[in-house]
């Protein structure tokens, strides 16, 4: 079951990330967006071991090559943003837990 969490704004007060303090699931929630940002590594390491070289392009014009390496960089630039997104969305459901327990704590 995914406790649900929020990416956008939904009041000029809000942040834009929210996790719900009555969540019944918040550690389920956090162990995939872990799994999620690790599945993320695995694709960075995988998409920088796929970078293009210059010896595959050897019988194309250098044009192509740099084609090649600026596409690429683009596709980096767009899973980086998406790791960005999800280690935000993980930190901030580890925040929710830890003040939650905190919560408990403290009424005890």
């Amino acid at each position: 079951m995914f406790a649900g969490i929020y990416t956008q704004p939904i009041d000029e007060m809000s942040d834009g990330i929210g996790i719900s303090a009555e969540s019944p699931f918040p550690g389920e929630l956090l162990e995939q967006l872990e799994n999620a940002v690790e599945a993320v590594r695995v694709l960075t390491a995988a998409l920088n071991r796929a970078a293009p070289n210059g010896r595959d392009f050897y019988v194309y014009s250098p044009d192509q090559t740099q084609r090649a390496i600026k596409e690429h960089c683009l596709r980096q630039e767009k899973v980086l943003e998406v790791a960005a997104e999800l280690v935000m969305m993980r930190d901030h459901v580890q925040e929710c837990i830890n003040l939650k327990a905190e919560s408990t704590r403290n009424r005890l």
